[in-house]
């Protein structure tokens, strides 16, 4: 007899999850169209809802609100639910039969909300769904009085000892089965999956508009900027002889040089982060390329009195793109420079090295802080040594075109010791 009830049990499940296959498909669908939060979409197929687990009554409560179905406790007392739920810090499903024995104030309202099955969804703030069955009064008769007095001596009589003891057992509703809460956890799961697809749909739909207003904005600011500087290099010639006229045009064409390298930065961001940064790679012979960026940054060192020295392989060559590795160059020697006192130097090497040739800018500057070196990397990272340290997008745009050469670019440093920065970049074949 036991084995045929646990096999009818058996039975009447499979039937049960099967009929429920196209309940949670139609939940599934609403949750995937749904503009804005997936849990507020589960209110318009109200009825589909409450058959899921056979409620009587359902709510969605969500950052923008509270939607109910069916029989209900009121907005308020649904309020004080979740408020109950989440210092209890519940997560997943929690279920009970008897919500007036966990939560007090739900005594008041037993006859709506005897039976509680909740499902908690991720997200700022968590977002509930709540289904809720009534009280079901009912008549239990036991074999006796639990509280009855023992009589101690005598006799026992058959015909009192066995009297028969009703008691009557109020605020429990009919219990969730463990079909129903199956049911409200592949819920859940579907409701996070549909989250996570809207999220990612967001964020491609995020990176596609600002990408286009990059593109724009670089457009729209360009051509002005270059207006600018011609208007500039036109008039420096016919003040000579005015002192602060000139020192005026130098300030504006370092603005105007400042502005145009902010938009390229954009730029090269946008392409990084989108995976479309391209570089085209040819062999280059490494001392003609450290000579350029030498050129360009010995007179900002001397003016810091800063000594810049290179010692690296002379022969040395890479396969890489020419104007790109001047940009990372620049960016880590003219960095070095910047955060090494007068007195100091900074040091660039070149040196072949296990497949690879790999460059090393080495300064006596004050260091960087370890728990900063991590991070130093990072999009917007700046350093906290100095003020006006940029937009902090010079490091990593330099690590997105090293790695878009195949090639890797890390940090080495001690604070009050200097810090060196080494990448590394293929060899030319011989």
């Amino acid at each position: 007899m036991s084995l045929q009830l646990a096999a009818q049990e058996q039975l009447e499940s499979r039937t049960r999850k099967d009929a429920l296959r196209g309940t949670e498909s139609v939940l599934a669908d609403v949750m995937r169209d749904a503009r804005t939060d997936v849990a507020t979409a589960l209110p318009l197929r109200g009825d589909v809802l409450l058959q899921l687990v056979g409620a009587t009554g359902a709510a969605v409560c969500t950052g923008s609100g509270i939607q109910t179905v069916g029989v209900t406790p009121s907005p308020t007392q649904l309020a004080a639910i979740v408020h109950w739920l989440t210092q209890q810090g519940s997560t997943g499903i929690l279920h009970t039969d008897s919500l007036g024995r966990r939560h007090v104030p739900a005594a008041d309202y037993a006859d709506v909300a005897s039976g509680l099955l909740a499902m908690t969804l991720p997200g700022t703030p968590l977002s509930y769904v709540f289904w809720f069955r009534p009280e079901v009064v009912r008549t239990v008769t036991w074999a006796g009085d639990p509280a009855k007095v023992v009589e101690v001596g005598g006799r026992l009589h058959p015909r009192h000892s066995f009297d028969a003891w009703r008691e009557v057992v109020r605020a429990r509703a009919r219990p969730w089965s463990r079909v129903d809460i199956e049911a409200a956890e592949d819920l859940r799961r579907r409701a996070i999956e549909a989250d996570l697809v809207k999220q990612i749909a967001r964020a491609e739909k995020a990176i596609t508009l600002r990408d286009e207003m990059v593109a724009v904005l670089s457009h729209d600011l360009k051509s002005p900027l270059q207006v600018l500087g011609l208007a500039v290099a036109s008039l420096a010639p016919r003040i000579t002889g005015d002192v602060d006229a000139q020192a005026t045009l130098a300030r504006i064409q370092r603005s105007v040089s400042r502005m145009d390298g902010l938009i390229h930065d954009l730029l090269d961001l946008a392409k990084i982060e989108a995976g479309r940064f391209e570089v085209t790679q040819t062999p280059i012979s490494v001392s003609a390329l450290v000579s350029e960026v030498m050129a360009m940054l010995i007179p900002i060192a001397e003016a810091k009195s800063v000594a810049l020295t290179w010692i690296g392989d002379g022969e040395a060559a890479v396969v890489a793109d020419a104007a790109r590795m001047f940009q990372v160059l620049s960016n880590l020697i003219g960095n070095a420079v910047k955060f090494t006192p007068a007195g100091g130097s900074v040091t660039l090497d070149a040196t072949r090295i296990e497949g690879w040739v790999r460059f090393a800018v080495r300064d006596t500057g004050p260091g960087i802080v370890a728990s900063e070196l991590a991070n130093i990397f990072d999009r917007y990272w700046q350093a906290r040594r100095v003020q006006n340290a940029g937009t902090g997008l010079g490091l990593y745009i330099a690590k997105g075109i090293v790695e878009a050469h195949g090639g890797q670019i890390w940090a080495e440093s001690e604070l009050a010791a200097g810090a060196t920065f080494f990448f590394t970049l293929p060899p030319a074949p011989r």
